[in-house]
């Protein structure tokens, strides 16, 4: 039988084993030779149990001791915990499954006396160091006896019933059989690669040497940045056709008016942001720019600025936001600074002004359907939105500018849909307050020019940041005395959760408000409550109630992570607050101090404090610059978790490149794929190149991963 790349995997294995790695996401021949061993071991190198540290990822040989399996208490899920020795010292192994008779093909094979290789990533519970969930090789698995003492020993990622010796055998099995010409090679010869694209991964799963490892995984490292690389250069030139709308700003125009009535001076880096959007608006091709500045960095105003020059050259402007909070929040605000120059019958030649509308999934239908006439009718106009400015019935013919807000929030895809529906190439403006180190942005946000903002408004006063342990009960108990005292001062109080109702343990929205209510030191304060799944009506009347002091407690999920202005807002206590990552920390803290009154965050943990999670927060304490604890937070995260996205080994499209720590690989491949598209734009010479990067950006989750 003849095999190929797209071969499924049931024309070749029996249904039981095809079954197992369905549950990995492979299904034909090449998804199984692109799952690569994520570590390789020797037989002769090893590291002693007793000099295993926390959050390291260890191969580790030894013998077990006990094993035992069980049932929580909970009845959820099922536990077998396996403890191995080597002598020096020992280390617990966790499996976990819904019944216990998943875990019987584990127990079963690891009795006692049991000997042979284990991995994976070191942990701490209950002061017991453990891996949970490794893979791992007896010694008297058939594969073993295949590698001698320097050859390096490939590790898979595997499942519950699928063993790493079934791997090893089902890809040499492929390996010997699949056609070689169906992995055509995507580096062109001229830039001299090593090996052929199927000798690169025939050597990383048989490879002979370390060094053969090296250099395979070496040319897929470049092979990733230069399919990415071109990948995004594609996109920018693209993004970059066609006539753009003239937004140049107008001597003596709205643009003008509207920044000589702010009641505040801008920053020089505001300025200099606005120096750049301006020429990019009034050149004959369509705007692709990132502005990123810190919390509170004033990348609003910058973003109202923009889009007043689209407004008096009598263009549209729409400005997409992620929730409906942060749109109303978003309308909200722009109506304020605008003042007069907002008002609706101020519109025209006459008045000069200019009509801003809010258009959100939850609007009344015949609100909805003036707004949505009015907007058709080409209205020279601002309008905030949520998803719902994407939607098939939304026509924006004379869009001029598209502001997207928080742009991790929104796919590639949404990015351009909204410029679907215009007559011309509307300029596009993304704003993020997740500051974004520069070999990130240029991997991530490749397809646009970058600006960013580092000055904060004078007179911001930084938010003094505590780490509470949460078995402190004075500690505790001082907390809640001193959002009393806020309340009582005139502020107003965040409690961010990371969960709705009560969950393995963790704060939630429901439990921590009854417990509040319950608490005698704020027992003359109204407590509110807020999270994702609320009407939005519903949401909307909470929120007025905190803005306005009604309610001035609001116990939260992050749905008040980004946007939320509350000038008042005082104190942020964040529970459970290592179950956050750094940069989303400090947007939460980014919610307070927004007024003219110090202010403070605290941030609740059981964590002990020299844990990962308590070295994190006492980072996170230590500093409020957001590009310092951004680039910390990508560094403790994997290199398939950039931005959030929860990725492992396992799915991210990336599985060598490193788009934090590889600088020099993603600028050679920059510069390459520069060269590339310069001679051969449509990539006809190098198809592929061209077939690769198609079949990606079709289901456009490539570029979201990574």
């Amino acid at each position: 039988m003849s095999v190929t790349a797209d071969t499924a995997l049931n024309r070749i294995f029996a249904t039981a084993l095809v079954k197992k790695f369905v549950k990995l996401g492979i299904t034909t021949a090449g998804e199984l030779l692109e799952h690569f061993p994520f570590r390789y071991q020797h037989k002769g190198r090893l590291q002693p149990m007793a000099r295993l540290e926390e959050g390291s990822e260890v191969t580790v040989y030894g013998r077990v001791t006990s094993a035992l399996a069980r049932q929580a208490r909970t009845g959820r899920r099922a536990i077998l915990n396996v403890q191995v020795t080597d002598g020096t010292s020992s280390i617990g192994l966790t499996f976990f499954a819904r019944h216990v008779r998943a875990l019987s093909g584990h127990q079963r094979r690891l009795q006692e006396g049991a000997t042979g290789f284990f991995s994976g990533k070191v942990t701490s519970y209950r002061g017991q160091l453990q891996l949970t969930y490794p893979s791992y090789i007896l010694d008297d698995d058939e594969q073993l006896a295949a590698f001698d003492q320097n050859t390096p020993i490939p590790i898979y990622h595997t499942t519950a019933k699928l063993r790493n010796e079934q791997v090893i055998e089902a890809v040499k099995m492929v390996l010997g059989t699949v056609d070689p010409d169906s992995f055509p090679d995507l580096i062109p010869p001229e830039l001299g690669p090593a090996y052929s694209r199927f000798e690169a991964i025939k050597k990383l799963h048989l490879p002979a040497s370390d060094e053969e490892v090296r250099r395979a995984r070496e040319q897929m490292r470049y092979q990733e940045a230069l399919l990415t690389q071109s990948a995004l250069l594609q996109m920018r030139a693209k993004s970059r056709r066609g006539k753009a709308p003239d937004c140049t700003p107008k001597p003596g125009g709205l643009r003008e008016r509207l920044e000589s009535s702010l009641p505040f001076v801008l920053t020089g880096g505001q300025i200099s942001a606005l120096e750049q959007i301006d020429e990019d608006m009034g050149a004959p091709r369509p705007m692709s720019r990132l502005v990123q500045g810190d919390v509170g960095s004033g990348k609003t105003i910058v973003a109202l600025l923009a889009m007043a020059n689209a407004v008096e050259n009598d263009f549209q402007a729409a400005l997409l936001a992620p929730t409906e909070i942060l749109a109303e929040q978003h309308y909200a605000s722009l109506r304020k600074i605008l003042g007069e120059l907002g008002e609706d019958e101020l519109v025209g030649p006459a008045g000069g002004g200019v009509p801003i509308h809010l258009l959100t999934g939850s609007m009344k239908t015949a609100r909805k359907r003036e707004v949505l006439g009015r907007l058709a009718s080409g209205e020279p106009a601002i309008v905030v939105g949520t998803h719902a400015l994407l939607s098939e019935g939304v026509q924006l013919p004379f869009l001029g500018l598209a502001v997207i807000d928080e742009q991790h929030r929104f796919g590639v895809v949404q990015r351009d849909n909204i410029r679907a529906s215009a007559l011309t190439r509307p300029h596009m403006l993304v704003t993020t307050a997740t500051p974004i180190p520069r070999t990130l942005a240029m991997t991530v946000f490749g397809d646009l020019d970058v600006t960013t903002i580092k000055e904060l408004p004078k007179g911001r006063k930084p938010v003094s940041t505590y780490v509470v342990p949460a078995q402190n009960s004075a500690w505790m108990e001082r907390l809640w005395q001193r959002a009393s005292e806020e309340i009582a001062s005139g502020g107003r109080v965040f409690v961010v959760c990371p969960a709705i109702e009560s969950e393995d343990q963790l704060a939630s929205v429901t439990s921590t408000a009854q417990n509040l209510q319950a608490n005698p030191a704020l027992a003359n304060v109204t407590i509110a409550s807020l999270h994702g799944k609320m009407p939005s009506a519903e949401k909307d009347a909470v929120m007025e109630a905190f803005v306005s002091g009604q309610a001035p407690l609001l116990v939260s999920t992050t749905v008040v992570e980004v946007g939320v202005d509350v000038p008042e807002a005082t104190m942020m206590v964040l529970l459970d607050a290592d179950r956050f990552g750094l940069s989303q920390l400090h947007q939460l803290r980014g919610r307070v101090g927004r007024g003219r009154k110090p202010a403070l965050c605290m941030a609740v943990t059981k964590a002990e404090p020299n844990s990962l999670a308590g070295q994190r927060l006492a980072a996170f304490a230590s500093t409020t610059d957001g590009f310092k604890l951004s680039e910390l937070d990508l560094n403790l995260r994997s290199s398939g978790n950039v931005l959030g996205a929860a990725q492992s080994g396992r799915t991210s499209s990336l599985k060598f490149l490193d788009v934090l720590k590889d600088t020099e690989v993603i600028t050679k491949a920059r510069k390459d794929a520069a060269e590339i598209l310069q001679s051969d734009p449509e990539l006809r010479q190098h198809p592929a190149l061209a077939q690769t990067i198609k079949a990606q950006l079709e289901d456009m989750t490539f570029l979201e991963k990574n």
